[in-house]
């Protein structure tokens, strides 16, 4: 069956979100049921690529590296690899792998840690969301644009929105996004709590520029438009996440020193988010945003050297800036 043109778009759009905790910015949630979005009047055709789509499904919920981009796999199974070896009975310290106490939720976890003091499990799972999510919008778009037939470019469609959202429902509630581990998903709704006007409820602006596309398949100029600014939501989130973690927990490094798991942790995840941004396109225009070499330093960064670094221009200091600089915002919306 095929999506009829003069179908009207029912956006309900009552996301209801309450204030954000002044510390981290991440949106409270009041009802956990309460749908993230609802397109009343808006249906996807049934998906004739369902095995192609499942197969993606899989992929997410497994962080399977072996799915993620030809360059990104090695990086990838040396982080993994690098975080199963470490022992967790030896106490980390500068040059030694192993777990630091993270205490932040009245209970103590090891965080487990390489030499350099990085929880390198967190530069995976965060780096997997460019390797595989980013990734895959970006080939998916190529097959949109590259496809003449309407049913070959919709098909192409749902892998891009498949890749980001895990499905083509739009159902999922906010409770089942914060629950969703690594996924893009989780991210998304955190960064549509922000107060900044280019994050707050780009929720909303990434599911209405989906379904203008699916709307407007037969036109190609007006789906690459909606394409533009599904490619451009899905790179600010995750360039918004990477700063939000290493803004917000330089200075908190430096106060309590190397040794807080928890401070390590949430640099580790914003370190992994920057990875990703090696997979971000800029699309309309040709090109990345930055290549794997530079990626890759953050991830080389050596957090007890960071932690007594007085400088101001480290590694954590300048990124975090010239990361936001690359995506139009400053550190502090994040």
């Amino acid at each position: 069956m095929f999506m009829k043109k003069y179908m009207v778009l029912a956006l309900g759009l009552a996301l209801g979100l309450s204030s954000c905790d002044k510390t981290n910015k991440d949106p409270k949630v009041i009802n956990p049921a309460e749908k993230v979005f609802n397109l009343d009047n808006f249906k996807f055709d049934r998906p004739t690529n369902e095995v192609e789509l499942k197969g993606i499904m899989d992929a997410l919920s497994g962080s399977d590296f072996t799915k993620a981009e030809t360059s990104a796999q090695a990086d990838l199974k040396s982080f993994k690899d690098a975080a199963e070896a470490i022992d967790k009975e030896v106490k980390a310290v500068k040059g030694t792998a192993g777990y630091l106490e993270d205490n932040s939720k009245d209970k103590m976890k090891k965080r487990l840690v390489n030499a350099n003091g990085v929880e390198i499990e967190q530069a995976f799972k965060k780096g997997m969301i460019g390797a595989f999510q980013l990734y895959g919008l970006n080939k998916s778009i190529d097959e949109v644009l590259k496809a003449s037939d309407e049913k070959v470019r919709k098909e192409a469609l749902n892998k891009a929105i498949v890749y980001l959202l895990g499905d083509l429902s739009f159902t999922k509630t906010r409770d089942e996004y914060s629950k969703a581990g690594n996924s893009f998903g989780k991210y998304l709704i955190s960064v549509a709590g922000l107060e900044a006007p280019l994050f707050k409820g780009i929720d909303k602006k990434l599911y209405t520029a989906m379904a203008k596309a699916y709307l407007n398949i037969s036109d190609l100029d007006k789906v690459k438009t909606y394409l533009a600014e599904i490619n451009k939501y899905a790179n600010l989130v995750v360039a918004s996440r990477g700063v939000h973690y290493i803004f917000g927990y330089t200075q908190k490094l430096r106060e309590k020193g190397a040794t807080d798991g928890h401070i390590i942790h949430e640099l580790s995840e914003g370190l992994g988010f920057i990875y990703s941004l090696q997979f971000a396109s800029k699309f309309p225009k040709e090109g990345t945003y930055m290549t794997k070499e530079h990626a890759l330093e953050f991830t080389s960064v050596n957090l007890w050297d960071e932690a007594t670094d007085k400088t101001g221009k480290s590694v954590l200091d300048k990124g975090s800036i010239e990361v936001a600089q690359m995506f139009g915002f400053e550190p502090a919306d994040a």
